[in-house]
Formats: C-alpha cells, sequence, structure tokens
C-alpha cells in the first residue's frame, strides 16, 4: 500500500472538503498529517528535489489525509472536552460516508486521536 497525501485520482479540493468535514466535527480541534514521520520526510525530501507543477504545488500542505486504493487514514486533535472515543466515531462515520460518495466502499478508515487536550 502506498500513502499519498493527494493523487490524480483524489482531487486536492476534495480531500480539502473532507478535511472541512472532519474539523467540523464537535470536539476536533486539529487533522495532523497522517503519513507516518519517516514517509513525510521522504516526501519533503522528493517535493524540495522535484521541480514543482504549478496546479499541484501546496497540496501536501494542504491535505493531511492518506488515501491509497484500499486505506484511508486520519489523525486528528481531540479538544478534551467530548469523549475522544465518541468524536473519532463520528470522524469515522464521516470518512466513511465519503469513501462510499468517491467509490471506495471496500476500503479500511483508520481514524487516531494523535492527541487529547491542549
Amino acid at each position: 500500500m502506498s500513502a499519498t497525501h493527494a493523487s490524480d485520482e483524489t482531487p486536492a479540493e476534495t480531500l480539502s472538503d473532507l478535511s472541512d468535514h472532519i474539523l467540523g466535527v464537535p470536539g476536533v480541534s486539529t487533522v495532523y498529517p497522517a503519513a507516518s514521520p519517516v514517509a513525510q520526510v521522504v516526501s519533503a525530501i522528493g517535493a524540495a528535489l522535484t521541480p514543482a507543477d504549478a496546479d499541484r504545488e501546496g497540496i501536501a500542505d494542504r491535505v493531511d489525509i492518506a488515501v491509497s486504493d484500499d486505506r484511508i487514514r486520519v489523525r486528528i486533535g481531540v479538544d478534551g472536552v467530548e469523549p475522544a472515543g465518541e468524536v473519532c466515531r463520528t470522524v469515522y462515520a464521516v470518512v466513511r460516508a465519503w469513501a462510499d460518495r468517491t467509490g471506495r466502499t471496500g476500503c479500511v478508515v483508520d481514524v487516531t486521536a494523535a492527541t487529547i487536550g491542549d
């Protein structure tokens, strides 16, 4: 599985919309980059060594949701007011609905509360 922040099959504006829906869930304080730290470093090095395409410039900076053919990975910060488990279940439902609408019905949805509270 190769995780990406955005791909030709997944327009950045669609992922940005999903990110906005996730941030609209009560209790979500932020969306963190879903890629592992190693993948983030490799991606940053690749971006630094590759000439920027004007249409794709900045996509990785705007979208923090990892999407592949079989998995969608989301890492969120929870404000600590709402129960973290409940917030994650609601985010899961939002992501699952998006996956179904975009033809990814069978994919795994992975939601992680990376931080709780300030």
